[in-house]
Protein backbone atom coordinates (compact mmCIF):
# COMPACT_ATOMS: atom_id res chain seq x y z
CA UNK A 1 0.00 0.00 0.00
CA UNK A 2 2.30 2.57 -1.00
CA UNK A 3 0.92 6.10 -1.44
CA UNK A 4 2.97 9.15 -2.39
CA UNK A 5 4.91 10.54 0.78
CA UNK A 6 3.60 7.28 2.80
CA UNK A 7 6.13 5.00 1.95
CA UNK A 8 7.88 2.14 3.90
CA UNK A 9 9.71 -0.13 1.43
CA UNK A 10 12.30 -2.96 2.57
CA UNK A 11 12.35 -5.27 0.39
CA UNK A 12 9.66 -7.24 -1.96
CA UNK A 13 6.55 -7.89 -0.59
CA UNK A 14 6.07 -11.47 -0.15
CA UNK A 15 2.17 -10.97 1.13
CA UNK A 16 -0.23 -8.08 1.53
CA UNK A 17 -3.00 -7.91 3.51
CA UNK A 18 -5.67 -5.33 4.23
CA UNK A 19 -9.26 -5.03 5.45
CA UNK A 20 -11.04 -3.48 2.93
CA UNK A 21 -13.76 -6.30 3.25
CA UNK A 22 -13.44 -7.28 6.77
CA UNK A 23 -10.70 -9.76 8.71
CA UNK A 24 -8.80 -11.41 6.37
CA UNK A 25 -9.68 -14.63 4.63
CA UNK A 26 -7.87 -17.27 7.56
CA UNK A 27 -7.05 -14.78 10.52
CA UNK A 28 -8.89 -15.08 13.96
CA UNK A 29 -9.71 -12.82 16.88
CA UNK A 30 -9.98 -14.03 19.95
CA UNK A 31 -9.13 -13.85 23.64
CA UNK A 32 -9.33 -17.39 24.53
CA UNK A 33 -12.81 -16.92 25.85
CA UNK A 34 -14.78 -18.39 23.30
CA UNK A 35 -16.65 -14.99 23.12
CA UNK A 36 -16.87 -12.23 21.12
CA UNK A 37 -16.22 -9.51 23.89
CA UNK A 38 -13.24 -8.03 24.51
CA UNK A 39 -11.68 -8.91 21.03
CA UNK A 40 -9.85 -6.78 18.33
CA UNK A 41 -12.89 -5.06 16.39
CA UNK A 42 -12.64 -4.62 12.41
CA UNK A 43 -14.02 -1.05 11.66
CA UNK A 44 -14.86 -0.37 8.32
CA UNK A 45 -16.51 2.40 6.07
CA UNK A 46 -20.03 0.44 6.65
CA UNK A 47 -20.09 -0.86 10.04
CA UNK A 48 -21.00 0.78 13.58
CA UNK A 49 -18.82 2.74 14.60
CA UNK A 50 -17.41 2.88 11.39
CA UNK A 51 -13.74 4.47 10.17
CA UNK A 52 -14.16 7.98 11.53
CA UNK A 53 -14.18 6.52 15.03
CA UNK A 54 -11.41 5.26 16.75
CA UNK A 55 -11.91 4.21 20.70
CA UNK A 56 -15.85 4.86 22.05
CA UNK A 57 -15.11 4.09 25.81
CA UNK A 58 -15.86 6.41 28.62
CA UNK A 59 -12.25 7.96 28.34
CA UNK A 60 -12.47 8.40 24.23
CA UNK A 61 -12.98 12.05 24.30
CA UNK A 62 -9.27 13.15 22.90
CA UNK A 63 -9.13 10.16 20.43
CA UNK A 64 -7.35 10.73 17.14
CA UNK A 65 -8.76 9.70 14.40
CA UNK A 66 -6.59 6.47 12.80
CA UNK A 67 -4.68 7.82 10.20
CA UNK A 68 -3.11 4.76 8.35
CA UNK A 69 -2.96 5.03 4.43
CA UNK A 70 -5.49 2.10 4.24
CA UNK A 71 -7.59 3.93 7.23
CA UNK A 72 -10.72 4.60 4.92
CA UNK A 73 -10.67 0.51 3.64
CA UNK A 74 -11.00 -0.32 7.41
CA UNK A 75 -8.71 -1.25 10.47
CA UNK A 76 -8.55 -3.17 13.42
CA UNK A 77 -8.81 -1.65 16.60
CA UNK A 78 -8.09 -3.38 20.18
CA UNK A 79 -10.28 -0.57 22.06
CA UNK A 80 -9.24 -2.05 25.51
CA UNK A 81 -10.92 1.73 27.25
CA UNK A 82 -14.36 0.75 25.91
CA UNK A 83 -14.26 -3.04 26.77
CA UNK A 84 -13.54 -1.78 30.73
CA UNK A 85 -15.59 1.57 30.80
CA UNK A 86 -18.41 2.27 28.06
CA UNK A 87 -19.40 5.08 30.04
CA UNK A 88 -19.53 8.62 29.68
CA UNK A 89 -17.27 10.12 32.17
CA UNK A 90 -13.97 8.98 31.81
CA UNK A 91 -12.70 6.40 34.33
CA UNK A 92 -16.12 7.16 36.04
CA UNK A 93 -16.71 3.69 35.23
CA UNK A 94 -13.49 1.01 35.34
CA UNK A 95 -13.96 -2.47 35.52
CA UNK A 96 -17.87 -2.00 34.53
CA UNK A 97 -17.56 -2.37 30.84
CA UNK A 98 -19.06 -5.48 28.69
CA UNK A 99 -15.79 -7.22 29.03
CA UNK A 100 -13.26 -5.92 31.90
CA UNK A 101 -9.80 -5.77 32.50
CA UNK A 102 -7.30 -7.70 32.60
CA UNK A 103 -7.36 -8.02 28.94
CA UNK A 104 -5.54 -10.55 27.00
CA UNK A 105 -6.66 -10.49 23.25
CA UNK A 106 -4.75 -11.82 19.93
CA UNK A 107 -5.22 -11.49 15.93
CA UNK A 108 -3.76 -14.08 14.70
CA UNK A 109 -2.86 -14.59 10.46
CA UNK A 110 -3.51 -17.27 8.52
CA UNK A 111 -0.39 -19.87 7.85
CA UNK A 112 1.78 -18.71 5.15
CA UNK A 113 5.18 -20.08 4.16
CA UNK A 114 8.41 -18.32 4.38
CA UNK A 115 10.58 -20.60 1.74
CA UNK A 116 13.13 -19.11 -0.74
CA UNK A 117 14.21 -16.50 0.94
CA UNK A 118 17.10 -15.42 3.05
CA UNK A 119 14.98 -12.97 5.56
CA UNK A 120 11.70 -11.35 6.12
CA UNK A 121 9.95 -8.87 7.70
CA UNK A 122 6.12 -7.79 8.89
CA UNK A 123 5.78 -4.43 8.40
CA UNK A 124 2.52 -2.27 9.82
CA UNK A 125 0.88 0.66 11.10
CA UNK A 126 -0.13 1.35 14.42
CA UNK A 127 -1.58 4.20 16.47
CA UNK A 128 -2.18 4.53 19.89
CA UNK A 129 -4.00 7.05 22.44
CA UNK A 130 -2.73 5.92 25.48
CA UNK A 131 -1.06 2.23 26.00
CA UNK A 132 -0.17 1.27 29.75
CA UNK A 133 -0.41 -1.99 28.27
CA UNK A 134 2.29 -4.97 26.51
CA UNK A 135 1.42 -5.48 22.78
CA UNK A 136 3.65 -8.18 20.83
CA UNK A 137 3.88 -9.11 17.43
CA UNK A 138 4.79 -12.70 17.57
CA UNK A 139 5.03 -15.66 15.10
CA UNK A 140 4.71 -19.92 15.33
CA UNK A 141 5.75 -22.61 13.08
CA UNK A 142 3.95 -24.86 14.84
CA UNK A 143 0.25 -23.82 14.13
CA UNK A 144 -0.04 -21.35 17.15
CA UNK A 145 1.09 -24.04 19.55
CA UNK A 146 4.07 -21.83 20.50
CA UNK A 147 4.67 -18.34 19.84
CA UNK A 148 8.13 -16.46 19.62
CA UNK A 149 8.15 -12.92 20.38
CA UNK A 150 9.48 -10.45 17.79
CA UNK A 151 8.27 -6.83 18.86
CA UNK A 152 7.22 -6.09 22.10
CA UNK A 153 5.87 -2.29 22.75
CA UNK A 154 4.80 -1.34 26.52
CA UNK A 155 3.83 1.89 28.02
CA UNK A 156 3.81 3.33 24.40
CA UNK A 157 3.14 7.11 24.60
CA UNK A 158 0.28 8.15 22.32
CA UNK A 159 0.78 8.82 18.36
CA UNK A 160 -1.12 12.01 16.86
CA UNK A 161 -0.97 9.78 13.53
CA UNK A 162 -0.11 6.35 12.16
CA UNK A 163 3.13 5.37 12.82
CA UNK A 164 5.54 2.55 11.04
CA UNK A 165 6.93 -0.53 12.66
CA UNK A 166 8.49 -3.60 11.40
CA UNK A 167 9.62 -6.71 13.20
CA UNK A 168 11.77 -8.91 11.87
CA UNK A 169 11.77 -12.95 11.38
CA UNK A 170 14.50 -14.74 13.01
CA UNK A 171 16.35 -17.25 11.18
CA UNK A 172 14.51 -19.80 12.81
CA UNK A 173 11.16 -18.57 11.01
CA UNK A 174 13.39 -18.27 7.72
CA UNK A 175 12.70 -21.46 5.22
CA UNK A 176 9.24 -22.80 7.14
CA UNK A 177 6.46 -23.58 5.46
CA UNK A 178 3.91 -23.32 8.15
CA UNK A 179 4.04 -19.94 9.77
CA UNK A 180 1.70 -17.16 11.27
CA UNK A 181 1.78 -14.45 12.89
CA UNK A 182 0.14 -12.82 16.33
CA UNK A 183 -0.65 -9.66 17.16
CA UNK A 184 -1.27 -9.93 20.72
CA UNK A 185 -2.68 -7.02 23.32
CA UNK A 186 -2.37 -7.81 27.36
Amino acid sequence: HAQKGYTQVLGIPLFTWDFSTGLPSGWTSSNGNGNTLGVWEYRGPNTTPNTTMTSRGSCSGGSQQFTSISQSNGFMIFDSNYWDDPGTVCGGGFGTGPAPAPHNAWLITNSFALTGVTGAAVTFQQQFRNNAAILKVQYSINNGTTWIDMLTQQNVFPTAAAEWKTASFPSGAIGQTNVKLRFLFT
